[in-house]
């Protein structure tokens, strides 16, 4: 309401400040302490922690039962809130928390790196990557914890790490992102793919499935592929594409998606091609 947006926006406590929350004091930081922040159409209160807000006691929802599969620390129990402050409290590790838990915390990294972009990225990337060892046996959170993470590497410049050649298909409908860069600053540079691109591109399609024997025998596959293709294009593969690379961050949130910036941009885009 207008008493809130009269109110000073939540603050980011970084990693080596302390902050209190009730009768709770969290030594490690990552977090925006205050009762929201701005968003692109109305406050968002999701991951804002507003120490005004009642904390039970005692009893407390640790693995979230009570929290909606969307969850926000503005619309949690006391007993959530309890289970959610100890959480922060003692380091965000414990495994016998509820997912929704480390989704609400998460959520404030993402505004934090994606919106405010502040100039803790490295160790935002860190923390996730410390989260993964512990909840990454979750799906949900697997998927957009990998995403923050690739992501974030795509706008702050780093490169991202390319798997070697393998029948193993990391899955998803969508070609995964480090081979879609790859092959758009290779064809920004040279317009042709080698050999290896080419077999890249294959592997890395959604509708390609490789039959027994190239699974079985893959590096004889392999082999026989640059055997054939130097035949076929002794010059390269000729890739003409229609689109650049363009990549949106859709935080985990829902309350934020951007654009994100970057070289790529100006890369052609495989993935409109069959």
């Amino acid at each position: 309401g207008s008493a809130r947006q009269q109110a000073p926006p939540a603050k980011w406590i970084s990693l080596d400040e302390r902050a209190r929350v009730g009768d709770v004091e969290i030594a490690s930081g990552l977090f925006y302490l205050g009762s929201y922040l701005p968003g692109p159409v109305r406050a968002i209160v999701q991951y804002a922690i507003n120490p005004t807000l009642p904390v039970a006691n005692a009893e407390a929802d640790i693995e979230g039962h009570s929290m909606s599969y969307w969850p926000s620390y503005a619309d949690m129990s006391p007993a959530a809130r309890r289970a959610f402050l100890d959480w922060m409290r003692d380091g965000r590790r414990n495994p016998d928390y509820g997912i929704g838990h480390v989704f609400v915390f998460f959520y404030g990294l993402e505004h934090r790196l994606f919106v405010e972009r502040g100039d803790d990225a490295a160790r935002l990337v860190r923390e996730v990557e410390r989260l993964l060892t512990i909840y990454g046996s979750n799906n949900s959170f697997r998927g957009y914890a990998t995403s923050f993470v690739a992501m974030a590497c795509v706008w702050y410049g780093a490169r991202l790490p390319l798997q070697r050649l393998s029948p193993e298909r990391a899955g998803g409908p969508e070609m995964d992102l480090a081979t879609r860069l790859h092959l758009g600053e290779h064809l920004a540079a040279t317009r042709t793919l080698s050999a290896e691109d080419a077999l890249r591109w294959a592997l890395a399609s959604a509708d390609t499935y490789l039959r027994t024997p190239a699974l079985r025998c893959f590096d004889e596959f392999v082999q026989l592929w640059n055997i054939r293709f130097a035949k076929r294009f002794p010059a390269g593969l000729a890739v003409k594409t229609k689109t650049t690379i363009s990549l949106r961050y859709r935080a985990a949130s829902a309350a934020v998606e951007v654009e994100v910036d970057g070289p790529h941009q100006k890369w052609p885009d495989v993935t409109g091609l069959s």
